[in-house]
């Protein structure tokens, strides 16, 4: 855990350009740093490239530090900031590919630029092709469409892991392609060619440390680089071609990993060189005059200064101190500040920055009043009386360590922009930040267990959010209404609990992988979200309540846990265009309207389950076939339709089927209840054999049925209403049967129809 007092003396030594300060700021705090990247960009590489160009700016910025205090949330900024330019230079390659591709399809460019462009784009085609058959297949989907690796197994009919070995051997084909390709050329091509294969090739990974060998590595090129840019260091030599040893410097090193990663190969090495020189030097001038004004202004002679902490004096003895009149010149006006908790003080300055500090709870309430607070009702600590006039002034929020927990409500309806929590906090309580509504980021303590009702209810900026590692249970509409949220990163793999609407109203997220520790997901956790494939097939022992997948209007693909052992009632409730379900291999009961109004046009049954409700498809009208797998001992089916494995009893004859009429086996012994419901193509249904049982609602709403025909012999056991709401249905049957007379005939349960004699044998 990184300690804010001494890190702060570190601080006030490292900004007279102390290294050995400097290196200890760093030590401290490149782990942090690197995770915020990787976080961001899930990528390791450029992760590791973000932390060396955050420390080089540290370094030259660090002067203008007006609160050693608040370093770590500086450096969070910093690190943010250059994160967020590197994802729109991302978006900014990408955007040049296309513009490329296009640019060959739609515009008439002189031969050369057409040949060129069209090279770069078939290279990229050829590369590909030249892999094989489903490894290019399972590239094309995983990278140009972004399909799941669940959604790409059920495209290419396989296992996930099989997927995953696919891609893995395509990536390393990919790799010795390019250096082949660069071997041929003698030059890498940066645009588009190299943005795109290098996209491709690069799949992220989430290492939660960064390495020692390059945290030294990134050191010595912060250095250097600085060195270069104060003293007026020549960058001409850096662009220039190096032997086969590479660069030999740490600022060759530095520069020679920028040229590499940024600019590939430059041909007029000359110019960019002079520009770089004119760009670093002004730089140097601009830092050096705002570092000598400080150390006047302060009342030191250049490059001194005193540490009141004895360990860290050490590093330089002999320096004088800073004085106060500086620090009061240089830090911001507090505003407000006061108790906002039994132990807990808070400070508003100027700039917008709320820092609480002390120990335990923060927050005025003991008890959660949703209904308050939906009165508008106040509970935060906004309602202190010193800080209510600056309420929307608040931009950042800054808990220092010591604090244990978020009160109900805490900072609930602030304009806060960023919130920084510490390890310290292990509670975050319901409502702390409802309708926090210009908050776009947050990550939640590593400690936090419980995420509460309605913690993040409402914040319709929040863009991406970071669950804690030990989070167990995330509480009612935890999340719900965050209309912008794209992100949700679960650091661990603790999770057991998802509860009602936690995921309701999140049309801008995209994907959502689960830890496969969730055992549970209650009635509407994942709700109107903008999800078109949900991959649950990681989870291990879940249960999904009824109506746990609801109105879920763009999904398109389910994948079922492979461990769920049921299927239970209305799992997916109102989701109109999903129209594939993949069922786990454990499942061992369907229940009834398991999959109610979804899209589906055909099911497959694994082979373990036992058990079907009835009606288990009735809410299912566009189901015209229902598969078993063929190692199943209890079901199978008949093109489509669903019986016993004995083939004397029918379970179900899906609704959406078109035919006009269809003969039941001669097997059948008993027609289950709904086999036959809200059909609207069948017209005539033929008995030829001796039925025994007609269970309740066997033949339901058939709207377009007029004849049921009996060949052999009425049932006998005609349940209570076997026969429901067919009012156009007529029964035909042979003269032979004896309890039939007349025109009508009243089955046992009490029901009446019109019958007509047939001569089956002469028809």
């Amino acid at each position: 855990m990184i300690n804010l007092e001494i890190l702060a003396k570190y601080v006030a030594a490292a900004k007279q350009q102390n290294r050995e300060a400097f290196t200890f700021l760093f030590n401290q705090t490149k782990d942090y740093t690197y995770n915020i990247a990787l976080s961001l960009l899930s990528d390791a590489q450029e992760a590791q490239d973000i932390v060396q160009e955050v420390y080089l700016r540290v370094w030259l910025r660090l002067p203008e530090l007006r609160e050693d205090r608040s370093f770590l949330r500086w450096l969070h900024t910093i690190t943010f900031n250059i994160s967020q330019d590197h994802l729109r230079q991302r978006i900014q390659e990408q955007n040049a590919l296309d513009s490329a591709v296009q640019d060959v399809i739609l515009q008439k460019n002189t031969f050369d630029e057409w040949f060129l462009t069209a090279w770069k784009h078939e290279t990229i085609c050829d590369m590909v092709q030249a892999l094989p058959d489903v490894q290019r297949e399972a590239i094309q989907l995983f990278y140009f469409q972004n399909r799941t690796v669940g959604e790409i197994a059920v495209i290419q009919n396989c296992s996930i892991n099989t997927v995953k070995s696919r891609l893995f051997y395509a990536r390393n084909t990919l790799q010795k392609l390019i250096e082949d390709e660069e071997k041929r050329t003698g030059e890498m091509h940066l645009s588009p060619t190299v943005i795109a294969l290098t996209s491709v090739l690069m799949l992220p990974m989430l290492p939660v440390t960064l390495p020692h060998a390059e945290s030294v590595r990134i050191l010595m090129a912060v250095f250097a680089a600085a060195e270069s840019l104060n003293d007026g260091v020549s960058f001409a030599p850096i662009f220039e071609e190096q032997d086969a040893a590479g660069p030999q410097s740490p600022v060759h090193r530095f520069l020679h990993t920028i040229r590499r990663r940024w600019m590939i190969r430059v041909h007029s090495g000359t110019v960019i060189a002079l520009a770089a020189v004119v760009i670093c030097a002004a730089a140097g001038l601009v830092f050096y005059g705002k570092w000598t004004e400080r150390q006047k202004l302060a009342g030191i002679p250049a490059g001194q200064v005193q540490l009141q902490d004895t360990a860290v004096a050490e590093l330089n003895p002999g320096q004088t101190q800073v004085t106060a009149e500086f620090v009061q010149q240089t830090a911001p006006k507090v505003l407000a500040q006061g108790q906002c908790g039994d132990s807990a003080q808070f400070m508003l300055t100027e700039d917008g920055v709320l820092t609480i500090a002390g120990s335990g709870k923060v927050g005025l309430e003991d008890s959660w009043r949703w209904t308050a607070l939906q009165r508008g009702e106040d509970q935060s600590i906004f309602a202190i009386e010193d800080l209510d006039p600056y309420r929307d002034l608040v931009k950042e929020i800054i808990v220092e360590d010591g604090i244990t927990e978020i009160g109900y409500a805490a900072f609930a309806r602030s304009n806060v922009e960023t919130v920084s929590l510490p390890d310290s906090c292990t509670r975050v309580a319901s409502g702390a930040f409802f309708a926090c509504r210009s908050l776009k980021a947050l990550e939640l303590p590593p400690h936090v267990v419980n995420i509460e009702d309605c913690v993040l209810k409402e914040c319709t900026a929040l863009q991406t959010l970071v669950v804690s590692e030990d989070a167990q249970y995330i509480g009612s509409e935890a999340f719900a209404d965050c209309f912008e949220l794209q992100e949700i990163i679960f650091r661990g793999n603790a999770l057991r609990e998802i509860g009602s609407s936690a995921f309701c109203n999140l049309p801008a997220l995209k994907s959502l992988r689960l830890p496969d520790s969730v055992e549970k997901i209650m009635s509407g956790a994942i709700d109107s979200t903008g999800l078109d494939v949900l991959d649950l097939s990681n989870l291990k022992n879940t249960v999904i309540d009824g109506s746990g997948i609801r109105d879920c209007n763009a999904l398109k693909t389910l994948l079922l846990p492979e461990h769920m052992d049921k299927v239970g009632s209305t799992t997916v409730y109102n989701c109109p265009n999903l129209t594939t379900v993949v069922i786990g291999s454990d499942a061992r009961a369907i229940a009834k309207k398991a999959f109610h109004n979804a899209a589906l046009t055909e099911i497959t049954i694994p082979a373990a389950v036992s058990s079907i409700a009835v009606g288990a498809f009735a809410g299912n009208q566009h189901l015209t076939a229902i598969y078993v797998d063929d190692d199943n001992p209890y079901f199978c089916d008949v093109d489509g339709v669903l019986f016993n494995r004995s083939m004397d009893t029918i379970y179900a004859y899906p609704r959406g089927r078109t035919e006009t009429s269809y003969i039941l086996p001669e097997s059948v012994r008993t027609v289950a209840g709904q086999a036959f419901a809200q059909n609207r193509s069948l017209v005539t249904l033929v008995v030829p054999g001796d039925i025994k049982v007609l269970e309740h609602q066997a033949l339901l709403q058939l709207q377009s049925l007029t004849g049921l025909y009996f060949q052999s012999a009425l049932p006998e056991i005609w349940a209570d209403g076997a026969i429901s709401e067919c009012d156009r249905m007529m029964i035909h049957c042979s003269p032979s049967i004896s309890d039939v007379t007349g025109n009508s005939w009243t089955a046992p349960d009490g029901s009446t129809f019109s019958i007509k004699m047939i001569n089956f044998s002469k028809s």
